[in-house]
């Protein structure tokens, strides 16, 4: 029962073990090489938009007000990604604020006065998802105060506590003296709401103005969104016409009589319809009717010839198509 012999094996792991944390601290490496890299093409991105935008406003100047708070928008959040491609992490506060205010100086030749007060500023960080709303908000309180506040000067201040921080925009601003705060805020909400319906597609001054009423804002401001919107012509009804003759008659196939039905359903008036269809010829008209009816035709290919004559014409009628040249065509293609 005494152990006679005992065998021991041991191996050398110091290199194997170095070499195993070598790779894993090249791997972090290179995926925050990545992840900046990321970055980096994410600002450069955001500021070739913001570049396009500003081409933009020059050639449409009555959206350049619109145009400018979206290129102010993406600088900011530009501005975000700009400064997580040196630190690879959450971005520090007050570099956040600088930067979002160098960008507005840059933007209107003002001078903005930064200072960030308290015990270890730099210290407050905060992670992307965060980092963004507040260079945003920055940038509005920012831009607000050099549009209203006339040459005074502006002033952005972060102030530090042990606990909390607290971001200070001051400015001797001003308002005129027929400032009405309630009709300005009825204003910008009638522009809201007509921009809002501009955005999805054409829609006739009938149209806004419905959109409008419903939503009880007083007729005066009503009538006054729309003749601004028609001045800047994003309203205009023998335009919106023309592309629904191009909608209606071009690409639907429908006659003269069904396309100006549908757009006195949009709202616009007869001297307007009537304007937009009278680029149609009557041989363009022909034409369409004898195509419609051939493709109507071979649907109805398996039926009767009587019940087919019945049915293509009053297709045809449905479409829009009138007059004794409907029975002529159909008869043409139905032999």
């Amino acid at each position: 029962g005494e152990v006679a012999q005992v065998l021991m094996v041991a191996n050398e792991v110091t290199d194997l073990r170095a070499a195993e944390q070598e790779r894993f601290d090249a791997a972090i490496a290179q995926r925050g090489m990545l992840v900046q890299e990321v970055h980096h093409r994410i600002k450069n991105n955001l500021q070739g938009v913001a570049g396009l935008l500003q081409q933009a406003s020059a050639r449409y100047p009555e959206v350049a007000p619109i145009l400018a708070e979206a290129v102010g928008q993406l600088h900011a959040i530009a501005q975000v990604y700009g400064l997580q491609v040196g630190s690879g992490g959450p971005v520090e506060l007050a570099g956040l604020l600088q930067a979002v205010a160098q960008s507005v100086q840059r933007t209107f030749s003002r001078t903005i006065d930064f200072a960030a007060l308290g015990m270890e500023p730099r210290r407050w960080r905060l992670p992307e998802t965060e980092a963004i709303p507040v260079a945003l908000t920055v940038n509005e309180l920012l831009t607000n105060a050099l549009k209203h506040g006339g040459d005074a000067p502006v002033r952005c201040t972060l102030a530090t506590g042990d606990a909390e921080v607290a971001i200070d925009i001051v400015n001797r601003g001003c308002l005129r003296e027929d400032f009405d705060r309630r009709t300005r805020g009825l204003r910008q909400r009638a522009r809201n709401v007509a921009l809002h319906a501009l955005a999805t597609r054409g829609v006739s001054r009938v149209e806004i103005e419905a959109r409008l009423v419903s939503r009880e804002l007083p007729d005066d401001v009503v009538q006054d969104q729309i003749s601004a919107l028609e001045r800047q012509g994003l309203i205009d009804d023998a335009e919106l016409a023309s592309n629904l003759v191009d909608k209606y008659v071009t690409r639907q196939g429908l006659g003269r009589r069904a396309a100006a039905e549908k757009m006195r359903q949009r709202g616009l008036s007869a001297s307007v319809i009537a304007g937009a269809l009278d680029g149609l010829s009557s041989e363009d008209e022909s034409a369409r009717l004898r195509e419609v009816a051939q493709d109507r035709a071979r649907v109805l290919g398996s039926l009767a010839p009587d019940v087919a004559k019945r049915r293509l014409v009053a297709y045809l009628q449905r479409r829009g198509y009138s007059g004794n040249e409907i029975f002529s065509v159909v008869d043409d293609v139905l032999r």
